[in-house]
Parts: C-alpha cells; sequence; structure tokens
C-alpha cells in the first residue's frame, strides 16, 4: 500500500513538473515571438502625407494601386480561425513598367503586349498603411525574411494547412510542391501607359494569378475590372 502511494505521488509530481517545463517552454516561445514581431512592426512604419507628396507621378500612382490591392487583400484576410492575428506580410517591392500603350487579350496575363517599352521591371519600394483594417502591414526584408519564411515556425499560421490556429500572428502559405512558405499574396508587375491613365495589373495568391485593369479618373486610380483568373 505504501509502495503503491510512493509510486504515485511520485507519478504526480513528474507529471506536474513536466507541466509546468512545457508551460515555462510555451511561454518562452511567446515572449521570442511577441519581440520578433514588435520589432518587424517598428520597421515597417508606412510613409507619412509629406513623404508621399514627394514622390513623383510615377511612384505616386505605383503606391496608390497598391494600397488599393494590399488594402483588400487585408479585408479578405480576417479569419477567426486564428484568434491571434495581427498582421498581413507583403512584398513591398514591385516591379513596375512603362510603356507608350499596352494591349491585352483574355485568358492571361501572358499576353499582355506592352507597345514601345519605355522601360521594363523597374523596382519602386510602397509602404502602404490600411487605416481601416485590424491588420498591420509588415514588409519584407532580408533581414526578417531570414527569420520567418521556410518552414512554418511558431506564431506564423497556414489557412491552407489549418496549421498553428492557436499562436499565429500572420500567415504564410507554401505551394504544395516545395513546402516552402512565404508571403499568400504577391503584386507581382504593373504596367503603365505613356499617359499614365491606364495601368496593368498582376497579382498572385499560392494557387492562382489575377490580372486588372486600373483606370485614373479625377487624380485617383480605380478599379475597372478583373480582366483574368487563372486558378491551378
Amino acid at each position: 500500500m505504501t509502495k503503491n502511494l510512493k509510486t504515485s505521488t511520485s507519478y504526480i509530481v513528474t507529471i506536474l513538473v513536466l507541466s509546468l517545463f512545457l508551460s515555462s517552454c510555451k511561454g518562452l516561445k511567446e515572449k521570442r515571438i511577441s519581440r520578433f514581431f514588435q520589432e518587424w512592426e517598428e520597421a515597417s512604419i508606412p510613409i507619412n502625407k509629406k513623404e508621399y507628396d514627394k514622390l513623383s507621378e510615377l511612384e505616386k500612382s505605383t503606391y496608390d494601386i497598391a494600397k488599393d490591392q494590399f488594402c483588400r487583400k487585408i479585408s479578405e484576410s480576417s479569419n477567426s480561425d486564428f484568434p491571434l492575428l495581427q498582421y498581413q506580410i507583403i512584398n513591398n517591392n514591385i516591379r513596375v513598367s512603362l510603356c507608350e500603350y499596352f494591349t491585352y487579350h483574355n485568358p492571361g496575363f501572358e499576353f499582355l503586349n506592352e507597345n514601345k517599352l519605355i522601360f521594363k521591371d523597374s523596382i519602386i519600394n510602397v509602404k502602404p498603411e490600411c487605416n481601416d483594417s485590424q491588420l498591420k502591414l509588415l514588409f519584407v526584408s532580408n533581414k526578417f525574411k531570414k527569420r520567418a519564411f521556410g518552414s512554418l515556425k511558431y506564431g506564423f499560421g497556414s489557412v491552407n494547412e489549418g496549421e498553428n490556429k492557436k499562436n499565429a500572428r500572420a500567415i504564410l502559405e507554401a505551394h504544395y510542391s516545395n513546402r516552402q512558405y512565404g508571403v499568400p499574396f504577391v503584386l507581382d508587375h504593373i504596367s503603365f501607359n505613356r499617359s499614365m491613365d491606364s495601368a496593368y495589373v498582376v497579382t498572385g495568391d499560392t494557387y492562382s494569378s489575377n490580372s486588372f485593369l486600373y483606370l485614373k479618373e479625377s487624380d485617383n486610380w480605380v478599379l475597372d475590372r478583373l480582366l483574368s483568373e487563372l486558378i491551378e
């Protein structure tokens, strides 16, 4: 009887010690991931109005279209399955081309013709802010990319896989062919015509690509329509 009691007591103590150890490990993970995201957030300060006013017409147009696309995506990304979700990670380096005029043929962005090309694939860095969203934008840089991308880590969730629902602050996704987690939404390319009154925009998700036509109306870039949608 005494022996059984000692064995039972020893078992309970072991369970308590193990529980405390696991709790301590989780607490340490929480502190580290919170510190990491705080550091990333501080490095992702959007530009203010004074900085925006100093941009060239091309940079302003790229910013306006990128902001519209990113903020639209954020409004689609809120997910009640991830209660700690705070951020939307974006690659804010946008490839931009300028041509005399462009033509396009449905379906597919690969049928875009940039006629009399002036320049191609110039990189414009934009730092927008989505004021009406509960999620904050985090801008990709090599410093944070190396620490965040690759295998799915604590603090990052996947909607497609349903992973890390209880601890994810941001969503990353991976294509089934490589299992390397990265930005789930990319604004890949914007092509402007020389008169700067229309723009052909290409975006991509993990398993799809879309192209859109934007028109400039009363000094504002307005999404005119979806041109094509390719789903894998």
